[in-house]
């Protein structure tokens, strides 16, 4: 039986599983389905078409559906869905998408700390860490085990690649290819985020491919053109049963997918070996 307090406000018409914990004052609206093993803090606040997976748990203040701070939406049923296994802090907030047909969605395994804003028609792949107060602007795409620092701000409809460490009060108004390390005010790609991967354990192979990777975007001084060409015969090297192969067509896709353009070099590197 779901544990729900006496003071929090729970439609009759939700959906909630047997053993969901919600605590003081939180307020739970009709349209939500809340899975198996969720705990919520005091004063959570759930609205609108939301869906929630398991094991999630939502501390002191998460604000979950609320309309997009977008003066042109045209969204008739909007929707936010969440996947299993994260970690919302005090004071998350993540609005509903506001172009019709999409979802505003966050995958499983996350970790948003205080004060982290996700806007309308964000997509957080899985296991991603957001650090205090940052925040995420309209049509952004965050793909798996990307590392946002505290304080960082990121342009709408920026793409930001898997393994991808920002740092902490970064502008980020370009995207940052997978793989690497980016800083600044605006944001520029210093290196590899080494680190990352190894933590994530990554076999040096793929370490030495992405390493590879990164010398052509920014080490060769190709034009756009010629290092999307490079990494395309690149991949024909390798079978995709190759754990070289992945890194390879992940950037590729990336790179042919990107809307803001890719994030410009730093004068100086950090951690390419």
């Amino acid at each position: 039986m779901s544990k729900i307090h006496n003071t929090a406000i729970v439609s009759e018409k939700a959906v909630i599983a047997d053993d969901v914990e919600i605590g003081p004052f939180s307020i739970i609206g009709p349209d939500v389905k809340i899975g198996k093993g969720c705990k919520l803090d005091s004063y959570v606040h759930i609205k609108g078409k939301v869906e929630i997976g398991e094991n999630n748990t939502f501390y002191n203040g998460v604000f979950i559906g609320e309309s997009g701070q977008d003066l042109t939406v045209k969204n008739p049923i909007p929707s936010i869905k969440i996947g299993n296994n994260n970690h919302f802090r005090e004071f998350v907030t993540i609005h509903q998408p506001s172009k019709e047909g999409n979802i505003t969605t966050v995958g499983n395994n996350n970790f948003l700390m205080g004060h982290v804003h996700l806007a309308h028609d964000v997509k957080l792949a899985n296991n991603i860490i957001i650090v205090q107060n940052s925040i995420l602007a309209g049509y952004i795409e965050v793909q798996d085990k990307a590392y946002i620092s505290g304080l960082v701000a990121v342009h709408q409809f920026v793409k930001i690649g898997k393994y991808t460490l920002l740092g902490g009060g970064s502008k980020v108004t370009l995207d940052p290819p997978p793989y690497t390390t980016s800083t600044g005010h605006p944001s520029a790609v210093h290196g590899l985020n080494l680190i990352g991967m190894r933590r994530s354990g990554l076999s040096k192979e793929v370490i030495r491919t992405v390493k590879e990777i990164y010398k052509i975007l920014y080490l060769k001084n190709y034009p756009p053109k010629k290092s999307l060409i490079t990494l395309e015969a690149l991949l024909k090297e390798y079978t995709p049963e190759n754990e070289s192969y992945q890194p390879i067509n992940d950037t590729i896709e990336f790179i042919k997918n990107s809307k803001r353009g890719l994030m410009a070099k730093a004068s100086k590197d950090l951690d390419v070996e």
